[in-house]
C-alpha cells in the first residue's frame, strides 16, 4: 500500500504546483468611470438658499441635458413637503451644447422673463455636477448660460461645493 499512498502524494502535489498557467503583465484599458452614477443631482432652492438633492436614476441613457430637463419639472410633491421650491419659470425651455476652452457647457434657456441669480445657480450647480459625472473628459468648473428675453451671455461657477 506503501506505493499508492506516494502516488496519491504525487497527484496531490502536481495539482496544487498548478497546471502551467505562466504569470501575464498587466493588461491596461480605458479610464476608469468618473462621478457618481447611482442617482442624479438636482439644485432647488430651500430658504433662499440652494440644496443638493440626488433623486435616482429612471433611464439608461440619462444625460446632462435630460437632468435639465428634470431641474426644470421641478421638485416632487414629497420635495415640496420637505421646503424644497425652484426658482425656474415653469415655461422655461432649454437646449444645451459642448463644452469649448474656455467655459464647461453651454445652456440657452428661453424664459418669457429674465432669470434670478438663484435660478441661474439652479442651472449652473445641476449642469456642472451632470457634466461632470455624465459626459466630460475633464472635470469642468464653470458654465456659459445664454438667456433669450433677458441679459446677454454669462459665464458662472456654482456657488456652493459640488463634490
Amino acid at each position: 500500500m506503501r506505493p499508492r499512498v506516494w502516488l496519491v502524494l504525487f497527484a496531490a502535489a502536481v495539482l496544487a504546483a498548478g497546471c502551467g498557467v505562466r504569470p501575464t503583465p498587466v493588461i491596461t484599458g480605458k479610464d476608469a468611470p468618473r462621478g457618481v452614477i447611482a442617482g442624479t443631482h438636482l439644485f432647488f432652492v430651500s430658504e433662499g438658499k440652494l440644496r443638493d438633492v440626488q433623486r435616482p436614476l429612471t433611464s439608461t441613457s440619462f444625460d446632462t441635458t435630460s437632468t435639465l430637463r428634470t431641474l426644470l419639472a421641478g421638485p416632487t410633491d414629497a420635495e415640496r413637503k420637505d421646503g424644497l421650491s425652484s426658482e425656474l419659470p415653469t415655461e422655461a425651455k432649454l437646449t444645451t451644447g459642448n463644452p469649448a476652452p474656455d467655459y464647461a457647457f453651454t445652456v440657452q434657456v428661453f424664459s418669457e422673463v429674465p432669470l434670478s441669480e438663484l435660478a441661474l445657480d439652479q442651472i449652473t450647480c445641476t449642469a456642472l455636477v451632470a457634466q461632470n459625472a455624465y459626459g466630460g473628459q475633464t472635470p469642468q468648473t464653470s458654465v456659459r448660460i445664454y438667456q433669450f428675453r433677458g441679459e446677454g451671455p454669462t459665464t458662472r461657477r456654482c456657488p456652493v461645493p459640488t463634490a
